[in-house]
């Protein structure tokens, strides 16, 4: 219940209808951001557990992206990928 979802993706179309969904559900606690293919742009030290769900696949470069992911968890942070 005090929880915070921040829900992004790199496609901008995805970004709008993601956003509407979130407005006509009043999910008060989730916000939507854009970000890029090899940079998650998301703040440092800000998260508990980072869910990549069904894009791992898509990462061109994984290890860059990865490592930009990194400074974004908090101390005992954790990425959990979900992909086929």
């Amino acid at each position: 219940a005090k929880g915070r979802v921040v829900a992004e993706d790199i496609v901008p179309d995805y970004i709008s209808q993601l956003a509407t969904r979130v407005v006509r559900e009043k999910l008060d606690n989730v916000s939507v951001r854009l970000g890029l293919p090899a940079d998650p742009r998301l703040p440092e030290n800000s998260f508990d557990r980072v869910l990549m769900v069904h894009m791992y696949h898509e990462i061109e470069s994984p290890y860059e992206f990865l490592w930009r992911l990194r400074p974004s968890l908090a101390p005992g942070g954790q990425v959990v990928v979900v992909d086929a």
